[in-house]
């Protein structure tokens, strides 16, 4: 129990060595962030008020998120949020945390989508927290209409991808189906024009390889993948054959040195297809686009 009289440079002092002795990126913001979120003090009251004492009630929440992240727990875990694409998301255990570079995904979507004319029907393949759907959905809104699809095989991440949508105004935009890859949508006469997918592409055998906050906390289901992480590109391209519009976009988020055999599956479906990559800021192909060109 922490106690009664403790003030905030104290209580500031001691998370901020917790969080440095775990080895923590960033332990004195760390620290800031997770007592605003505790106590909701602005930022100005957090510098003016160092000297005071914090309330035992809000220091014991504030330590007990100072633990959690000294565990490793991911911080937009702790503070229920993340940004993507200028846009803040709801996010949890639920889902996978929005990556910086999936935007790269964003964008190749949005260049497809302004390719077409009329009524564009989009489809997002497993959309965890919906960040993608979602900014789309909110970037075409009152531009051009749009049939946006959202599929997860998981009904706690589609959840969460609801809580998002009406966040940001679109829940009547979207479409959320749960059920695996294509398979979710309903079998209808309108073809995809746009198909975006940022599937699990890790190899299981790399888990201990990589960080604590993702390889502990973050859902397997969304990150792992067998046949060397390949196992959800070849059944999403196999699910698509016969669904995707005749000159369709078909846009894969990839992991390092996974943009050539991706291309490879594309074409051994689509022969036809302009396949083409996308570099994020590192230039690392992230994104492997198929322009579908009859099939």
């Amino acid at each position: 129990m922490a106690k009664d009289r403790v003030t905030l440079s104290a209580l500031w002092q001691q998370a901020r060595a917790m969080l440095k002795d775990a080895d923590v990126e960033m332990p004195d913001r760390t620290a800031q962030w997770l007592f605003q979120h505790a106590s909701e003090y602005s930022l100005h009251d957090f510098v003016m008020r160092q000297d005071e004492p914090v309330q035992a009630e809000i220091a014991d929440r504030f330590l007990a998120l100072i633990a959690r992240r000294q565990a490793r727990e991911p911080l937009q875990y702790l503070l229920n949020e993340a940004e993507f694409a200028g846009l803040l998301f709801y996010v949890d255990q639920r889902v996978l945390i929005p990556r910086y570079d999936t935007q790269v995904l964003l964008h190749v979507a949005q260049e497809a989508i302004a390719e077409k004319e009329g009524e564009v029907v989009v489809v997002d393949i497993g959309t965890g927290s919906g960040a993608i759907a979602i900014a789309l959905s909110v970037a075409q809104k009152d531009k051009r209409q749009l049939r946006m699809y959202a599929t997860d095989i998981s009904p706690d991440a589609l959840a969460v991808a609801k809580i998002n949508a009406r966040r940001h105004g679109v829940i009547d935009a979207i479409t959320f189906l749960q059920g695996s890859y294509v398979t979710a949508l309903p079998i209808a006469e309108h073809k995809i024009d746009v198909l975006i997918a940022n599937p699990p592409y890790i190899s299981p055998q790399e888990r201990e390889m990589m960080q604590p906050e993702v390889a502990l906390y973050e859902p397997a289901l969304a990150l792992f993948a067998e046949h060397e992480g390949y196992i959800a590109y070849e059944t999403i391209i196999a699910q698509t054959q016969t669904r995707m519009d005749k000159e369709g976009v078909i846009a894969l988020e990839v992991g390092i040195d996974q943009a050539e055999h991706v291309k490879a599956l594309l074409l051994a479906t689509f022969p036809k297809a302009d396949v083409r990559f996308y570099q994020d800021d590192q230039g690392i192909d992230r994104v492997v686009c198929a322009r579908l060109k009859g099939y």
